[in-house]
């Protein structure tokens, strides 16, 4: 068997030897480069999947403060920190966002203005601030909320579908 192989070997000219050099050499560059662009695809899948999350979270807080809305939960107190957390939460995440995929970072800007306008300018709150109890909303109050949430909640969807689109 030796022998075979080494009569295969000796016979092989020089334009033969530089084929196979060639070959090997593209053989080691094609999975280098398989390898590197696997990962780098990896990366932005990764990274575009964490903004997403950062969005659905953000999303899933503010569907949060709406049950406590819609359920006269929304303890006072805590409502002008909760806009203030919202509001970082928002301009970090759509600063990077805006950063990485050229997303316009004013997005989101109607859950940082409109839904707090709405909650802090509601004679409910007036009448509840400082007082530490549950506010109750009237219901056209509730309607202002319901109205806000059908025409700004697909500003998420929208924002998530962009991310991925880039």
């Amino acid at each position: 068997m030796g022998s075979v192989l080494g009569f295969c070997l000796s016979s092989l000219s020089t334009d033969n030897w530089i084929d196979i050099t060639a070959l090997l050499i593209n053989s080691i560059l094609a999975g280098w480069v398989i390898l590197v662009v696997q990962k780098n695809l990896a990366n932005k899948r990764v990274l575009k999947d964490h903004f997403i999350g950062e969005i659905k979270d953000i999303q899933n807080e503010i569907k949060d403060f709406f049950k406590l809305v819609h359920s006269n939960k929304l303890p006072e107190a805590t409502v002008l920190s909760w806009f203030k957390t919202l509001n970082i939460r928002i301009d970090d995440t759509m600063l990077e966002v805006n950063k990485k995929y050229k997303i316009d970072k004013t997005t989101l800007s109607p859950f940082q203005v409109e839904l707090r306008n709405i909650t802090t300018d509601s004679p409910e709150y007036i009448s509840a601030f400082r007082s530490g109890n549950e506010i109750t909303f009237s219901q056209a109050t509730k309607n202002a909320f319901y109205k806000f949430q059908q025409d700004n909640m697909k500003l998420f969807n929208m924002l998530i579908i962009s991310i991925n689109n880039k």
